[in-house]
């Protein structure tokens, strides 16, 4: 092998290995040097608890909703998954809205949750929680935020329905039982009040996890898991409209 063919391939992985470990801190997956030290500043400025939600991203895409018109029968709310379903063309017999932001967390949902109750939908689909799990957010403190998104909808007589956290597949699947503990809660918390717990995992999930039908990457979905979500959102808003 030339020097330039070893520089090359010496270049090539390194770049591969940096591109993969920025991977997996943004899911949260790392636990090794120096991800420990990188959560702690991160933590330290505030970002672990908003996390991306707080980013120039978010901020844009917040600052948009606003300056949009219009009601909607149905607002779908979360982070990424929600926002890369083309809910208006997936669920075309009701007037939907998208109101994902990639990236969002429990929190980010929460500071932006008036635009929402502002459309007067009459359901909203919640699903935020994946990002919180990842930049480990205390699942108490996930569930508080949970509970509050719930609680603040009915009190603006808009129907909630509270959607599990998806399951991660592939070699990200390590946070699985902690997502499991906040549905189970957030089941129980939806049983109490009267609310509709959609269970996703329940129709996406092969033994605890997503398969590789329903993602792509272990965290985001592919077309069969939308066509899976979609019929769920179909099937729910027609027994509630």
């Amino acid at each position: 092998m030339t020097r330039f063919r070893k520089v090359t391939a010496v270049a090539l992985v390194a770049f591969l290995a940096a591109t993969m470990f920025g991977y997996g801190f943004g899911v949260g997956s790392y636990h090794w040097p120096p991800f420990g030290s990188i959560q702690a500043t991160a933590q330290t400025v505030g970002w672990r608890a908003h996390g991306p939600g707080k980013s120039p991203y978010y901020e844009g895409r917040a600052a948009l909703f606003r300056e949009l018109p219009g009601t909607a029968e149905i607002v779908m709310l979360g982070d990424s998954l929600t926002e890369w379903g083309n809910w208006h063309e997936l669920v075309p017999e009701h007037r939907v809205i998208n109101r994902g932001i990639a990236g969002d967390t429990s929190s980010g949902v929460l500071d932006r949750l008036q635009e929402v109750i502002d459309r007067r939908p009459k359901v909203v689909f919640v699903m935020i929680g994946t990002n919180d799990i990842g930049l480990q957010v205390p699942p108490e403190a996930l569930l508080s935020n949970l509970r509050e998104i719930v609680t603040r909808l009915r009190n603006a007589s808009i129907i909630p329905v509270a959607q599990s956290i998806l399951f991660r597949g592939g070699w990200l699947h390590a946070d699985n039982a902690t997502i499991a503990a906040v549905n189970a809660d957030l089941a129980a918390f939806c049983e109490t009040q009267g609310v509709r717990f959609l269970d996703l995992n329940a129709l996406m999930a092969v033994n605890g996890r997503l398969p590789d039908t329903m993602t792509y990457d272990g965290v985001h979905l592919t077309a069969a898991a939308y066509r899976v979500w979609r019929d769920a959102v179909a099937r729910t808003a027609g027994e509630i409209l």
